[in-house]
């Protein structure tokens, strides 16, 4: 059992990885003349899928943290205060990957524009 529950979440977190091989490809095609700046387009597409990858990981595990902590209160509000507090902080973790991909895209099109000269 212990050994499927760890292929299963090998699978899981490389999942993003092999569904978005050819997201290089898709995000800095433009810039394929330019050796150094595919590279680095590369590089930043590269690092946004981990940190999204590792973010939501932890956001959920946060979530479930929160969860299990307001299921073993016992009734104790100081506890219940506590979880929810927690459950709080980790949906706002959550929304905050889920919009970081903005970001990304805003840095990456402001280098490429400049790696261009448009």
């Amino acid at each position: 059992m212990k050994g499927f529950l760890l292929v299963l979440a090998l699978v899981l977190l490389l999942t993003p990885f092999i569904v978005r091989a050819q997201e290089c490809q898709e995000d800095c095609g433009s810039l394929a003349d330019s050796p150094n700046s595919y590279y680095l387009c590369c590089v930043i597409v590269r690092i946004a899928i981990w940190l999204y990858v590792i973010g939501g990981a932890l956001a959920v595990v946060v979530v479930i943290i929160g969860g299990i902590t307001y299921t073993t209160s016992g009734g104790n509000e100081e506890q219940i205060g506590k979880a929810k507090k927690i459950i709080v902080n980790g949906l706002i973790g959550a929304a905050i990957i889920a919009l970081s991909g903005v970001i990304v895209d805003t840095v990456k099109g402001m280098i490429e524009d400049y790696l261009t000269g448009g």
